[in-house]
């Protein structure tokens, strides 16, 4: 038996697709771990899913505070959870991306 993490997305916009992640390496898995089991990055990815949101109105949707949505972006980021893009008025998006 191997020691692998699973993620499973499921998106319900006109269908349901379902994305399956197998992680094997210990230090992602953690990190994965890590992430799925803090509140703020969970509801980041959450109102982010199906539509693009500025750190700005995710504060204000979700009354996390700005530093705080910031830090868990570039986590998020890093892990390849969460695409930042920049908009001609120089705000940031953000978008879930499984």
């Amino acid at each position: 038996m191997t020691d692998s993490l699973y993620l499973i997305s499921t998106n319900n916009t006109l269908q349901t697709t379902q994305q399956t992640f197998k992680i094997q390496d210990l230090e992602k898995k953690d990190n994965m771990l890590e992430i799925v089991s803090d509140k703020y990055c969970r509801t980041i990815l959450e109102v982010t899913k199906f539509k693009p949101k500025s750190a700005t109105e995710i504060t204000s949707e979700t009354k996390i505070p700005i530093s705080t949505v910031y830090r868990r972006i570039q986590t998020l980021h890093d892990n390849k959870l969460l695409a930042i893009s920049w908009e001609i008025n120089w705000i940031l998006v953000l978008q879930c991306i499984f």
